[in-house]
């Protein structure tokens, strides 16, 4: 159903300065290659769902607008946020919206994807990579942490440990 696709998370950044497109764009190409689970997507089947990791092919949304007023502004984000596609993809959308006033950077991003640790990471991480780009420096991240995978792994053994099975 439409709600399992609607359950995201966003957050509306402000700038009084003009934010850079392609400044953008070029610090979530980097984030969305080095984050696994931002390539998610996720197929229901009559007995389970499965998940998987698309490859350097699975992108994120980007969109502009020029604004003039707010009930527009709300309406865009509306929209933006209940558009995701679990199935298909992408589990990341951005907007950016344009006024004289100044820039607003709306991030979207489903919840099966992204938890509150995971956007204060996404942050540092856009913050250093778009600062490195208007420096003109070459766009580098952290190497990466564990991959998602192995995360899962973990996980799973932990489930069937007989430490927990000790604890239950």
């Amino acid at each position: 159903s439409s709600d399992k696709n609607h359950f995201n998370q966003s957050v509306l950044l402000f700038s009084k300065q003009p934010l850079s497109e392609a400044g953008i764009k070029a610090a979530f190409d980097k984030i969305v290659l080095h984050h696994d689970a931002l390539r998610m997507t996720f197929r229901q089947t009559d007995v389970s769902w499965i998940q998987e990791n698309k490859g350097k092919e699975q992108r994120y949304s980007f969109e502009r607008f020029e604004y003039k007023n707010e009930a527009s502004f709300v309406e865009e984000c509306e929209r933006i946020q209940s558009s995701i596609d679990l199935e298909n993809g992408p589990l990341v959308k951005i907007a950016l919206f344009r006024s004289d006033s100044g820039d607003r950077l709306l991030l979207v991003v489903h919840h099966l994807v992204i938890d509150g640790v995971s956007w204060r990471i996404l942050f540092e991480d856009l913050s250093q990579l778009y600062q490195q780009y208007i420096s003109k420096e070459p766009l580098q991240l952290p190497l990466k942490t564990d991959s998602f995978m192995y995360w899962q792994e973990k996980q799973t053994e932990y489930a069937f440990s007989k430490e927990l099975q000790e604890e239950e």
